[in-house]
């Protein structure tokens, strides 16, 4: 009786060991997913912002596996899948669905507009860790079609990359630890674009430009006796204000298009000097005057043309680096 028993429950022992190996083979060790980019569009650097639309797919051997239901975007403000489909080709279990996403993305804004930005992707199935399903990319199939480049940009590199994930939390989890962490299987899609910037650079800059023009007229004045004696104060003041109404439209308008960062920037450079320009020649022309006043006038002209050397050297000199820095 007692050896009916002892077989009994090794029997049992054996059955239940085949049931849990049969189901952690049912358990997709191995997924590969692909991507087709088919547009790309609502750039957004003020909001940190783009949209992209793209085709995904997934090839397993785990019938009860629903990717399209459990993998997400990770840094996506929103998105939606759109077709989702699932079929069995040739024994594969291939899932493919379409999908629109507005995705969080942190500029690059140093060398604007001669910028180059990597748009990235991050995906990850959320129901299972890296323990049970790792993705692998699909690296011959995936693409992105030419057409979704947007204006004005050239694309510079296409690439999925899987790696893994760690989140230092068990989500709430009761029966887990407090200092656990989980680990995920990820697959990054960038995207390398790089910004054909020159007619960008003069509409958007052209403030500066006209500023800079005025002031180069305002600083001459300045610097010849006989035009100085000819131009009175007004002119003078003039043609300041409208370089200083020039500048300011520009910082509007670059607000409203470029995110707040700490990196010193092309712009931060054109808004500088430009700046610095109009309160120089504003002093200078008032000096000029009480200089004269004072039977200095040949100190105020060399003052002036002192002046005129620092708002060269600092304007074209500054914003010329910077320029062959972002060109660079």
């Amino acid at each position: 009786m007692r050896k009916s028993i002892i077989s009994m429950v090794l029997l049992l022992s054996v059955m239940f060991g085949m049931a849990n190996a049969t189901e952690t083979n049912e358990k997709p060790k191995s997924v590969e997913f692909g991507v087709y980019i088919t547009n790309i569009f609502d750039i957004d650097f003020a909001k940190n912002q783009y949209t992209v639309q793209f085709w995904s797919w997934f090839h397993h051997n785990d019938k009860n596996y629903h990717p399209n239901a459990t993998t997400e975007i990770m840094n996506a403000k929103s998105f939606s899948r759109q077709s989702a489909n699932e079929e069995v080709v040739n024994g594969i279990n291939w899932d493919t669905a379409k999908i629109k996403a507005t995705v969080n993305q942190q500029w690059k804004v140093s060398k604007f507009p001669f910028d180059t930005q990597k748009l990235s992707i991050l995906l990850e199935d959320v129901d299972s860790s890296s323990e049970d399903l790792v993705f692998k990319p699909d690296l011959k199939a995936s693409k992105i079609d030419a057409k979704a480049i947007p204006d004005g940009w050239t694309l510079q590199n296409f690439e999925l990359k899987n790696s893994i994930n760690s989140y230092k939390t068990a989500f709430g989890d009761p029966s887990a630890a407090s200092n656990v962490k989980q680990d995920f299987s990820q697959v990054a899609v960038t995207i390398e674009l790089k910004r054909d910037g020159w007619r960008l650079f003069s509409t958007t800059f052209i403030g500066f430009f006209v500023a800079t023009a005025l002031l180069l007229i305002a600083f001459l004045v300045l610097s010849i006796p006989s035009a100085v004696g000819t131009v009175q104060q007004q002119p003078r003041i003039t043609l300041i204000i409208g370089a200083l109404f020039s500048a300011i439209g520009s910082v509007y308008g670059l607000s409203a298009k470029l995110p707040y960062t700490t990196e010193f920037t092309l712009a931060d450079s054109l808004e500088i000097t430009t700046f610095a320009g109009v309160a120089l020649a504003a002093v200078c022309s008032v000096f000029y005057d009480v200089l004269v006043k004072n039977d200095k006038a040949l100190f105020a002209i060399s003052l002036n043309r002192l002046m005129f050397c620092v708002f060269l050297l600092s304007s074209f000199g500054l914003n010329g680096y910077m320029l062959s820095k972002a060109l660079g």
